[in-house]
């Protein structure tokens, strides 16, 4: 028997929690109905008003599952769904939850990570995909400059809003949430020197494998390289061909702004 991604166990607890969180939906509503940003708009005061809602949420006793309920009428649609959630966020403050490397929505994109504790990322958090396809040609290529890039422009304005683990699939607790601009002074000199070196490995990569030197990956001509180790700064990793946060890095930038 093929096994489920979501066990069994923790999949019956988010259905029972579901209906807890249908059966207040109402109530729920009337609290965001008044906070919800604006999707048409282009401004850091849309991402502020998320931010806001967010904290709302928190004070009143809502979390995770309440936003995906109101969003898509559930948590979960089956036992390997285990992207539903993450998806079902972004709907909620009007994004598009379709996982594309462009931002979320017109005011930022809208990141949702688990923690294990305060500031400390359970899992990675993808910021970008480096390469990108010809439609022409069907080569790979990478933007020249940084500020052209995918991950540029979903760290230009990052809505991030963390929540506890619990098990694998039943956190649901929010912990805190802010604004991340790479723009500010004291992230972005570090940041995009960090993309340039694995702009500049990855061509050589490409170059390599086109010839012939190296055969390509299931995950492409990159190594993974999650812990930044790699990079001058250890602010980004990368995992196939997507730029991530490092945990390290996350943390640093969690602290700054829950200061």
């Amino acid at each position: 028997m093929k096994k489920h991604r979501i066990k069994t166990e923790e999949y019956s607890f988010i259905k029972k929690e579901e209906q807890i969180r249908l059966n207040r939906q109402n109530q729920f509503k009337q609290l965001t109905d008044s906070l919800m940003p604006d999707i048409t708009k282009d401004s850091i005061v849309e991402a502020q008003k998320a931010v806001k809602l967010v904290k709302e949420m928190k004070k009143h006793g809502y979390d995770i599952f309440d936003a995906a309920v109101l969003s898509k009428g559930y948590v979960v649609t089956n036992q390997n769904d285990t992207h539903g959630k993450n998806r079902a966020w972004e709907t909620f403050f009007g994004g598009r939850g379709d996982g594309k490397p462009t931002p979320d929505a017109p005011w930022g994109e809208i990141k949702l990570s688990q923690i294990v504790s305060e500031h400390k990322l359970e899992q990675i958090m993808t910021v970008g995909s480096l390469s990108k396809k010809d439609k022409e040609t069907k080569e790979r290529y990478v933007e020249d400059k940084f500020e052209d890039s995918s991950t540029y422009d979903k760290l230009k304005r990052c809505f991030i809003t963390t929540y506890f683990q619990d098990g694998k699939q039943k956190g649901r607790e929010i912990s805190e949430s802010f604004i991340f601009e790479v723009e500010n002074e004291a992230w972005f000199s570090r940041i995009k020197e960090d993309w340039e070196h694995y702009k500049a490995e990855y061509l050589d990569r490409y170059s390599k494998y086109k010839s012939g030197e190296i055969k390509k990956r299931a995950s492409g001509v990159m190594k993974s390289d999650t812990l930044g180790s790699r990079c001058p700064n250890g602010t980004l990793g990368i995992r196939s061909d997507g730029i991530i946060f490092t945990k390290q890095f996350f943390q640093e930038v969690s602290k700054h702004y829950a200061k």
